[in-house]
This record gives structure tokens, sequence and C-alpha cells, in this order.
């Protein structure tokens, strides 16, 4: 079945097709509307070391070495754990997610000492709270490291946050694609019932003696035997069976064979 014998098939059979589009948009927006929607924020911290001893005047923001990028990723990877997930959200479907490296970011990317924070949820403030929540989270995690370490309060690495919880944003994505799906799904199934009505349809069609009794199938398929298999009656037959002879009105032929005016 080409393109356009489908087409032609749904336009002729529209008394169905527009029922079963109006069927996939309903069921659109029942999905659009059941699924919850999300809010996306984001934040980013940074790795500060300590002064050096015996460099009073030395700016902590220009002493970045390969350490702190090795802490970080300590960092992320404590975020990561299981445990970490229901102590900064409130619902089921919020997450996060940690990483050191922007999106943005490519090649040899160096020293990285930053942690990128980005969150999911259907609550708008809990997005942005989330996030707040993280990098405290990481900052307590932090000193307690170094507290373990026995390494002295004025050597501490501290977490500056750099960038604060952005305005929680609207992503459309996931209930635009659930809908979406919904959507096709009833188009799928519209077009399928079409074209099997209309297969059906046309098997009837083209069977009409299926519905015929079965004398009468054989009287339709039997043809009639030609006229030179026929025998003739001959004039003691006829005689003895006056029904069959006809009156000389009526068959003027046959009066003329029987009196032998027409040869045989």
């Amino acid at each position: 079945m080409t393109l356009r014998s489908v087409i032609r098939t749904l336009v002729v059979k529209w008394y169905l097709t527009i029922p079963g589009l109006l069927i996939s948009l309903a069921m659109a927006g029942v999905t659009f509307s059941v699924v919850p929607p999300l809010y996306s924020s984001s934040g980013v911290a940074v790795l500060v070391q300590p002064k050096q001893p015996g460099a009073s005047l030395a700016n902590p923001l220009l002493g970045f070495d390969s350490g702190l990028t090795t802490t970080a990723a300590i960092m992320i990877q404590s975020l990561d754990a299981p445990t970490v997930a229901p102590r900064v959200s409130v619902s089921d479907r919020s997450s996060f997610h940690v990483k050191n490296a922007s999106d943005a970011t490519t090649g040899d990317v160096g020293v990285q000492p930053f942690i990128y924070i980005n969150t999911q949820s259907p609550i708008a403030d809990d997005s942005a709270a989330m996030v707040s929540r993280l990098i405290e989270l990481a900052r307590q995690d932090l000193a307690d490291r170094q507290q373990t370490l026995r390494v002295r309060p004025t050597n501490y690495i501290r977490l500056e946050t750099v960038v604060q919880p952005t305005k929680p944003k609207y992503l459309v994505g996931t209930q635009v694609a659930v809908s979406g799906a919904a959507f096709l799904v009833g188009i799928v199934v519209t077009i399928g019932l079409v074209l099997l009505g209309e297969r059906f349809n046309v098997g009837r069609r083209r069977e009409p003696d299926s519905v015929l009794p079965e004398d009468a199938r054989h009287q339709q398929q039997a043809p009639w035997p030609p006229a030179s298999d026929i025998p003739a009656l001959s004039e003691p037959a006829l005689a003895a069976s006056p029904a069959l002879v006809p009156s000389s009105a009526s068959s003027p032929l046959v009066n003329a064979r029987l009196d032998g005016q027409y040869p045989h």
C-alpha cells in the first residue's frame, strides 16, 4: 500500500480519522497535564587554598595548583553518594548533577578547582534551595575531612561560592516529549484501525458468493450445455407428449417441421 493510497483511505474514512485525531489530541493534553513540570537551577563554587606561610601579601585567588583539582574531585565523589540525595531534596523526582568542568570547557582544562552544580525539581523553589544545600554540605564535608587529617585551621582549604543559585528555570522538554509520544501513539492506532477496516471491507466485496446458499452457488458455477449437445425429440415423442407440442399459432416453425415442410 502506497502513501497516496493511505492518504486517500484516510480522507474517504474521514468519519473515523477525525474522531481518532481528536482523541489523540485529548490524550496528549491529558498527558501534558498529568506529568509534573520540572525546574532547573545551577550554581558554581571554587576551592581556595590558604595563604602560604611567610607570604603575607600573597593573594589566595592567584595561587591554584593541581592539588585543588584532586580536592574538587574528592568533593564531587562525596556529593554523588546515594545518601546525599535524601538530605538535599524534598521530592522523589528531584535530581542533581555535580562536575568540575563546565559544558563549554573543551580541550586541556588544566587546573579545575571549580564545582559546578545543576539541580532539577518539580518544585521551583526547591531547585534553587538544593544548590545552596549542596554547596553547604560540600563545605562542611571539606572541613570535616581536614579536621580528621589534623590540618591546622589556618591551612584549611576553603570552598567559596562563585555563582549564587540561579533563578529556577522551567523545563518544557519532559512534558512535551511525553505528550508528543502519547499523540503519536494515538495517530498510529487511528491509522491502523482505519486501514484494517478498509481491508476488511475490500475482502467482503471480493467474496460475494460466500453469503449465497450452496445450491445457488452451484447453479451459478454450472454453465448451460451448448445447443448442439441437446438431443432433438422425434415426432412420435412429441406426439406422445401433447404438453410439449406447441400450437400452430404460437410456433409456426415447429408445425412446419412436423408437416415435413422444413428439413431436419
